[in-house]
């Protein structure tokens, strides 16, 4: 008497590496060295609506290329144009 088997397997896999993101962080008495601490300001504005901190000048570029591509949907407040750049330099 003879018996065969047959197996058959099948297997459905997906490898996937996950992604690992994770802040460069670097000492504060390094950015003091390097006068990072002293010359740089990023004047900072929050939404009065969901209380979240913005760059203000990520949002005044992001609102002029809406601008220059057409899609503004309306201009600059009196108070946006007099935003200075300069301060404290």
């Amino acid at each position: 008497m003879t018996l065969t088997l047959t197996l058959t397997l099948t297997l459905n896999l997906t490898l996937t590496c996950p992604q690992v993101e994770c802040p460069a962080v670097t000492p504060e008495v390094v950015l003091q060295a390097s006068g990072h601490v002293e010359r740089f300001t990023d004047f900072m504005v929050t939404d009065a609506m969901t209380g979240e901190p913005y760059r203000a000048d990520h949002l005044l570029e992001a609102h002029l290329e809406t601008a220059l591509e057409g899609g503004a949907k309306e201009p600059l407040s009196p108070e946006a144009k007099e935003v200075s750049w300069g301060a404290g330099s």
